[in-house]
């Protein structure tokens, strides 16, 4: 799955709607570190992705 974001960069928060935890999840080709920019709640099927800084445009997610 890809998501790009448009417009001025600002801190943010993603949530995202999956029955299954990511293999990995990207920010502009860069692996991000799961409990560190990403986690996933397999209780309420929810991947939540963390922004601090608003930098970064295109995000992937892969899963197995």
């Amino acid at each position: 799955m890809k998501i790009t974001l448009s417009g001025k960069p600002t801190p943010h928060i993603l949530r995202v709607f999956t029955l299954k935890k990511p293999a990995n999840v990207t920010l502009d080709g860069t692996i991000l570190i799961e409990g560190d920019s990403w986690m996933f709640d397999s209780d309420r099927h929810r991947l939540s992705i963390k922004s601090r800084s608003g930098l970064g445009r295109s995000y992937e997610i892969s899963w197995r």
